[in-house]
């Protein structure tokens, strides 16, 4: 059997979902800030003069990683929205 060390952020990241937020919920909402951010980031980033505010590969690689945490905390996509 293997041995896992279960560390400090480990134990905070547990104790956050099994007592503040469900994981699907809180999927749910990443998934809906990303949409938010990736939007709004896009829109102002050529809003003035072909200026570039933000990088286009900032906005890929934010969008990328907080929908692949999403997908671990709940795999499924929830079409319903509320």
């Amino acid at each position: 059997m293997k041995n896992i060390l279960i560390t400090t952020e480990d134990q905070k990241l547990m104790e956050f979902f099994n007592s503040t937020i469900p994981k699907e919920i809180m999927a749910k909402h990443i998934r809906r800030a990303v949409y938010i951010m990736s939007k709004v980031a896009i829109d102002k980033n050529y809003e003035e003069e072909g200026k570039i505010y933000v990088l286009p590969e900032w906005i890929k690689d934010g969008f990328y990683w907080l929908n692949e945490f999403a997908e671990i905390l709940d795999p499924y996509l929830d079409k319903e929205l509320e």
